[in-house]
C-alpha cells in the first residue's frame, strides 16, 4: 500500500473517531459502487451495534433519512468520482453535520473538489481495506 493511501486511510478513521458518538453509518452509491458496499453493510449487521444502511445515491438525495446528523457517517463511493448524484449525496451528508467520506479509482475527479469531507482516492483493494477497519 502506497504512503498516501495509508494516510487517507489513517485521515478517514481518525475524523470517525474524534466524534464521540457515532448512531449510524450509510453506504451510498450507484450500480456497481452500491454492489461493492453490501459486504461491508453485512458485516456492520453482523460484527457491531451500530445501525446501517445502503442507499442508492438519488435515494438518498430524494429521500434523506430524518436522522441525518453530526452522529452519522456516509461513505460514498463513485468509481469515476463524477457521479452526480453521488457527490451531491457527499455534499449533502456534509451540510447535515455527518463524517463523509468519498472513495474513487480516479486522483482528482469531481467528489474531491466538492465533497468537503475526506476524500480518499483508491483503487478497489484499497476500499475493501478501508471498509475493513471502519468495520472494527
Amino acid at each position: 500500500m502506497k504512503a498516501e493511501h495509508l494516510s487517507q486511510i489513517q485521515a478517514a478513521v481518525a475524523a470517525v473517531k474524534e466524534r464521540k458518538t457515532i448512531r449510524r453509518f450509510y453506504f451510498v452509491a450507484c450500480g456497481g459502487s452500491q454492489a461493492s458496499m453490501m459486504p461491508i453493510q453485512y458485516m456492520f449487521d453482523r460484527e457491531t451495534s451500530i445501525p446501517s444502511a445502503i442507499y442508492t445515491s438519488n435515494e438518498f438525495v430524494k429521500a434523506t433519512p430524518k436522522v441525518l446528523d453530526d452522529t452519522c457517517v456516509v461513505l460514498t463511493i463513485s468509481h469515476s468520482g463524477n457521479t452526480p448524484e453521488t457527490v451531491r449525496a457527499a455534499e449533502l451528508a456534509k451540510e447535515k453535520g455527518a463524517v463523509s467520506i468519498s472513495l474513487t479509482n480516479l486522483h482528482h475527479h469531481h467528489a474531491a473538489g466538492t465533497n468537503h469531507g475526506i476524500d480518499l482516492f483508491q483503487g478497489i483493494k484499497v476500499q475493501r481495506q478501508i471498509q475493513m477497519i471502519l468495520a472494527k
